[in-house]
């Protein structure tokens, strides 16, 4: 969702040519291979890659481009909390598009990976789509189901496999307020950059929820933007790469 917008528009595409459109349609398969495996809709820095962009929860749209993947859906997955956020099988998931998706991928000889962006408004109060969420075990336990459903041993209803997904993203540049607000608050006397706090709580969410449906799975955690102004105080404060890692790892990073 792009700033501003009702939160976590999840759009996945599969095929080759056209653009990626606000709005959402249905992902088409093709039968030349895809120029990239899937192209998620992100505010506007966005870039096509073989990755899936999977939020918490989708509902709102994104004005983001892609020029290399030829079709989007829009996908709400989880809009009121789960009443089991660790099972894939919770009626409040609606993983369809991303099943699709998997399949697509591995059809044309593409290993997905899942980049985890977005906090649904239940989980934050509110706060926006770029917002922490307030506890970290609700990020946990989403990225469990998701782990769980694409473990490449979960049977959907048809008795077909749901796939597998081995390589996962948490969050996406951090130390942007684009992605992630707010990045530099005073404390005290002190200025403290609170998005690295944040983060640390959801890297190792997201890596624990991983990890525990499978120890082979990898995941990446930083995915930094490459720079940033170190300036508390002003309309769009940032943090430069390593000062966030360096604060990521005080505040508790494994």
């Amino acid at each position: 969702a792009a700033a501003g917008e009702r939160p976590h528009a999840v759009r996945t595409g599969v095929g080759v040519g056209g653009s990626v459109e606000p709005g959402g349609i249905t992902a088409r398969p093709t039968r030349k291979p895809p120029a990239a495996a899937i192209a998620s809709l992100m505010p506007s820095a966005q870039r096509c890659s073989n990755s899936i962009t999977m939020p918490a929860v989708s509902a709102g749209r994104s004005s983001a481009t892609c020029s290399r993947s030829s079709g989007v859906s829009s996908l709400m997955l989880s809009p009121s909390r789960p009443a089991n956020a660790a099972n894939p099988a919770d009626p409040a998931y609606d993983w369809v598009t991303y099943d699709r998706t998997v399949r697509y991928a591995f059809a044309y000889k593409m290993a997905p990976i899942f980049t985890v962006v977005g906090t649904p408004s239940w989980a934050n109060a509110s706060a926006g789509w770029n917002a922490a969420p307030t506890n970290a075990a609700d990020l946990q336990a989403f990225v469990t189901a998701a782990a769980r459903r694409y473990s490449g041993k979960y049977k959907l209803p048809d008795g077909t496999n749901a796939g597998l997904v081995r390589k996962w993203i948490a969050w996406n540049e951090p130390n942007n307020p684009v992605f992630l607000k707010p990045q530099i608050v005073r404390s005290g006397s002190k200025w403290v950059i609170q998005s690295a706090r944040d983060y640390a709580r959801m890297c190792n969410a997201v890596v624990k929820a991983v990890k525990s449906v499978s120890a082979a799975n990898k995941v990446a955690c930083g995915v930094t933007s490459p720079r940033g102004n170190n300036q508390p105080g002003t309309i769009r404060s940032s943090v430069s790469p390593l000062a966030f890692l360096r604060a990521m790892k005080l505040a508790g990073a494994k």
